[in-house]
């Protein structure tokens, strides 16, 4: 249904030219009445007003025109060039006033004549893909609508689910929803066979502990039944991904199994397991997976545990995956969503710029946007897509099936679609890419490629894992959980070892560098196991993680032998589940603890950590003598005194502004008209006076401008003609003593830097064979670079992970990892390295646990005792 100002924009043939420009007769109030009329087209273009909320007019929609246009192929395919075509003018004296003005007018902007093939729909198909045309509304707000052709006769079921009926569908759970995804579901089965589980073939044939059977439309009784009773290949099933409920009621519980087994009473199941039964049924499939009634969840985790090892295959095997993404925080709510599907649903009308008539054979759909921002919208700003476990949920399924809250949308290797766009896009131009489900499984598939894979470097680890480091996860001890399925199922494309967050390859000592980002969001380390201390999965801060990536010229200083698994009552003082077998040099030092909160701390031998620590001994007994306790107490005194004085002026401030400045100025009004009276009588008594005295000012004025011009003149002539030529050989004298000073420190910078390195390069070389390298500039004085305090004794500078005591002194070891030669960042490191800060393990001798991050160190590595290779225990 149109109203009357849309009807007309599709009423006669229309030209795809430069100036086909047209008013849009539309007021206030009709656009109003159209909206509660049902205009399908009112209400696409009043979908995109309110996702462009920000450019809204008060004015709208006065003064709005409308034009057919195309875009540039160039810019709709790699976003180069200009978005629109525009005129060029012929020029020319063959060329009259009219004959420019018609040309700009008339003629078609495309190169392949496009306007021609649209009016007469000669060979049209022909030159499908190379152009885009869209509906725009500009004036007062900028509105485009994309159009996508189709062809009478083309048009299959997905299409023809699409266009009837809207009036009716007030809900994604509607039949008609639910046949069009039931459409895409059995089109993938037929005819994209990519889109298979990517197991192999020993595989093909499993079932999950248990499964619900959801029954049919006609007898929709769920029940709770064992997959070792059912015949794998005859039983296809479909998996929930979900956000839970907080308060988890609708759960298996050990008490209930068997009961379940007979029948699962509606009661005990949530609106959302209902809503999921019964798009299990529709797609015709029926068994139904759901984790929180498949996976007994009272008996302490343990069959959890058993079940999470194989939770890819659970995810990878079936046959689609059905994604509550429009669920509220109440992971107990329908996933079902009610919307006006004329704000979701194409327009379809007929050809409007055929010369025919009704006798055209093709139509366009006209949508409200790409699919683009759909998807962004609707699938990656939904609570569901930033929790922690959906991220391998989505990654293993081989199709998704995503109840949003708007409209349905589907993905599958071949085939992104929505409600909107029923016959999908690709998504591979500039005009509508987006981060599709194709394209991340392909960044899950490249972790198994031989030239750019985890076997060559963690680069393609860290990308693939760029979505999750930001998702939420209920319990913090799941970071790793939540992916093991997908680094399982990797391991076995690979052969490659994985090991609490890492890969067991040739690159991991560099891997193993990872850094928080800032400083100030270092949370004090829990008492709880999280993960293995190496892992970035062990820490709770909210900062940004930065992970070390490799460079050309790193060499490596230690050796990962293995990961290994420990057993839970392992002599380590805690619940170690992983551990990587490391062989290094372990070089004794001690790091005093900054006292500034955002500060790097620093590493100093283990001879400058006693004396600091017999420093802060001394600093503590002194804090609790008398005269310790009276001076902080004056310290503390005076810094309340200030505190207060602030908080007075803050007051009086706020006072001023707030009120006291309009009293002062009500009040202050009548005093400035006094004030501007008796000035004016004191002017007028002292104008009598001034009149015997004006002579005179106006000699003395005249003088002093003369003396100002003289001056000026003498300014100019000396510096421009009188010092260049009395002082000419000064002049050239300084500027080669400038030269000379500029030369002499360059030359003195490059030999500073040819001695840095040749000493970095002993340093390293003796560091390699333990013997310790006594430097022949030690004891210059030179400063080393640590943050810490402005201590001497501070070598380099120390990255923690978790938020440590201030101004304390720790004893540590250092695990030089990487010596990095070359270009790093924006500057030039020589010989700088890399390594982790590591304490042993309390009753412990060979495990140790990581800190923290040391580095880029140059000669302050060389001051710790060298130690010899050893192998231990990274936990």
């Amino acid at each position: 249904m149109l109203c009357a100002a849309c009807t007309e924009i599709f009423s006669g043939p229309r030209k795809l030219a430069y100036a086909s420009i047209r008013p849009w007769q539309q007021t206030r109030e009709s656009f109003e009445a159209a909206l509660a009329a049902g205009c399908h087209l009112c209400h696409l273009i009043d979908e995109v007003r309110q996702h462009n909320h920000s450019k809204k007019s008060a004015d709208f929609p006065a003064r709005i025109n409308y034009a057919f246009k195309p875009l540039r192929p160039q810019w709709a395919r790699h976003g180069q060039g200009s978005k629109w075509y525009t005129y060029q003018d012929p020029g020319g004296d063959d060329f009259t006033e009219l004959e420019r003005y018609l040309a700009g007018v008339e003629r078609d902007p495309t190169s392949i004549g496009l306007a021609r093939l649209l009016a007469d729909e000669s060979d049209l198909l022909r030159y499908l893909s190379d152009f885009w045309i869209v509906l725009q509304f500009y004036g007062c707000e900028d509105i485009v609508l994309p159009m996508e052709l189709r062809r009478d006769g083309d048009s299959d079921d997905l299409q023809l689910l699409a266009d009837t009926h809207l009036e009716d569908e007030l809900s994604t759970g509607h039949p008609r929803t639910l046949q069009l995804a039931s459409s895409w579901f059995q089109r993938c089965l037929r005819d994209h066979p990519a889109c298979g589980p990517r197991n192999s073939e020993k595989e093909e044939k499993w079932l999950p502990t248990r499964l619900l059977d959801v029954g049919t439309l006609e007898s929709p009784t769920v029940r709770l039944v064992a997959g070792a009773t059912l015949d794998a290949s005859k039983s296809p099933y479909v998996a929930l991904s979900h956000r839970w409920s907080p308060d988890n009621r609708y759960i298996l519980r050990s008490a209930l199994v068997a009961q379940y087994e007979t029948q699962i009473p509606p009661s005990h199941l949530s609106d959302k397991l209902r809503d999921a039964a019964h798009v299990t049924r529709a797609l015709g499939v029926r068994y139904l997976w759901v984790d929180c009634m498949c996976i007994i969840q009272d008996d302490g985790g343990r069959d959890f545990a058993r079940e999470a090892g194989g939770m890819y295959k659970v995810y990878g095997m079936a046959v689609c995956t059905i994604a509550a993404a429009g669920s509220s925080h109440d992971g107990d709510a329908t996933i079902f969503a009610q919307r006006d599907p004329r704000r979701v649903r194409p327009l379809v009308v007929r050809n409007p710029f055929c010369e025919k008539g009704t006798g055209s054979k093709y139509t366009f759909n006209i949508v409200s946007q790409y699919l683009s921002p759909i998807y962004e919208d609707c699938v990656r700003g939904s609570e569901w897509y930033n929790r922690g476990w959906v991220f391998q949920e989505r990654m293993m399924s081989p199709r998704l099936l995503v109840f949003s809250r708007t409209q349905v949308l589907w993905g599958c290797h071949k085939l992104q679609a929505a409600e909107t766009w029923p016959c999908g896009k690709t998504g591979k131009d500039y005009i509508d890419r987006f981060t599709s489900v194709e394209v991340e499984k392909g960044r899950l598939h490249a972790l198994a490629d031989p030239q750019l894979g985890i076997a060559v470097s963690h680069d393609s680890w860290w990308e693939f894992l760029g979505d999750y480091m930001g998702a939420e996860l209920t319990l913090s001890s799941d970071r790793l959980n939540a992916i093991r399925g997908i680094a399982t199922m990797v391991e076995d494309l690979t052969g490659q070892k994985y090991c609490g967050g890492f890969w067991v390859t040739p690159d991991l000592p560099g891997a193993l560098l990872w850094t928080l980002g800032m400083e100030g969001h270092r949370v004090p380390k829990g008492a709880g196991y999280l993960a293995p201390s190496f892992s970035w999965a062990a820490v709770e801060s909210r900062s940004e993680i930065r992970f070390h990536k490799s460079v050309a010229g790193e060499s490596r200083l230690a050796r990962i032998l293995e990961g290994i698994k420990l057993d839970e009552g392992a002599n380590t003082g805690r619940a170690v589940r992983e551990a990587l077998r490391v062989s290094g040099r372990l070089l004794p030092a001690s790091i005093l603890t900054s006292s500034e909160a955002n500060a790097a701390h620093g590493v100093m031998t283990r001879a400058a950590g006693v004396k600091w620590r017999s420093i802060k001994r001394r600093a503590l007994e002194y804090s609790k003598s008398l005269r310790g306790r009276i001076k902080s107490l004056a310290k503390k005194t005076n810094a309340i005194l200030i505190r207060l004085i602030r908080l007075i002026v803050s007051s009086l401030k706020n006072c001023w502004y707030g009120g006291l400045m309009w009293v002062f100025i009500v009040l202050a009004i009548p005093l400035a008209i006094a004030a501007l009276v008796i000035a004016l009588a004191l002017v007028v008594a002292a104008a009598g006076i001034a009149l015997g005295l004006i002579p005179v000012a106006a000699i003395l004025y005249g003088l002093f401008e003369l003396l100002v011009v003289i001056d000026r003149v003498g300014y100019t002539l000396w510096t421009t003609q009188l010092y260049p030529r009395l002082f000419a050989a000064r002049i050239r004298a300084e500027a080669e003593e400038r030269v000379r000073a500029r030369a002499e420190h360059e030359a003195d910078m490059l030999r500073r830097q040819r001695v840095a390195e040749e000493r970095a390069a002993r340093v390293f070389a003796d560091l390699e064979k333990g013997v310790r390298f006594e430097d022949p500039l030690a004891g210059q004085g030179t400063r080393r670079g640590g943050k810490a305090d402005d201590d001497e004794d501070v070598l380099f500078s120390f990255y923690s992970d978790f938020k440590l005591p201030r101004s304390e002194v720790i004893d540590v070891f250092c695990l030089p990892l990487v010596r990095e030669t070359g270009k790093m960042g924006a500057g030039d490191v020589y010989g700088g390295v890399r390594g982790l800060v590591l304490r042993l393990v309390e009753g412990t001798e060979d495990q140790y646990e990581r800190m923290g991050v040391f580095g880029p160190s140059h000669d302050g590595i060389m001051q710790l005792p060298p130690g010899e290779e050893r192998e231990f225990l990274l936990v």
